[in-house]
């Protein structure tokens, strides 16, 4: 961002001071815990359409909640919900003002099986064209469903796991213009010598 053909030798370093805040109960297999995030960013680094070079945009204030919630449901099977909500000014991108992470896992003797849930909401992004312009874009909200497992042949020597990621094949970008995965598999042996 200094020294390329669109660098700026006098951009002034982005700064951030983060503050968090929050508390934790726990009581048998349940617990709940809530944390407040504020982050100040100054001398925002981004690209400037006009003077086709990096500049310091300004400023943002970026603050939020998360909340999670892990609990056992039957006596194999827990569950754990993370929310996030995050409230962001203009200049920063691809920080979904929602986002949801959830799962449930059973475990039996040494086989363990997930799945995995989670939201993202729309996000704002910037579209960097050839002729060294950009556009705000938005990127849609997307949900993906994840299944693994593994199970534990020799123990603590020989695992094997299989995994289904994006099992509804969700078509979605996490950054603009960017592939993604479709519905994905994988199979795998663990071996500990």
């Amino acid at each position: 961002d200094l020294y390329a053909s669109w660098g700026n030798v006098d951009l002034k370093p982005q700064e951030s001071l983060t503050f968090e805040a929050g508390f934790e109960h726990k009581m048998g297999s349940f617990l709940a815990s809530t944390t407040y995030f504020n982050r100040d960013v100054e001398n925002i680094i981004s690209y400037d359409n006009i003077s086709y070079q990096m500049v310091n945009k300004g400023d943002a204030i970026i603050h939020g909640l998360e909340i999670e919630l892990t609990f056992g449901v039957f006596k194999n099977l827990r569950a754990h919900l993370n929310y996030t909500n995050t409230n962001n000014d203009n200049e920063s991108i691809r920080i979904p003002k929602n986002k949801v992470n959830t799962s449930i896992a059973y475990n039996l003797a040494k086989t363990n099986i997930a799945l995995n849930f989670r939201y993202t909401d729309k996000r704002d992004d910037t579209y960097f064209k050839q002729d060294f312009t950009s556009e705000a874009v938005i990127l849609e909200s997307y949900s993906l469903l994840d299944l693994s497992a593994n199970h534990e042949v020799i123990e603590n020597r020989l695992t094997l796991f299989a995994s289904v990621g994006n099992i509804l094949n969700e078509d979605y970008e996490e950054i603009y213009g960017y592939n993604t995965k479709g519905r994905n598999y994988s199979l795998g042996i663990k071996l500990d010598i």
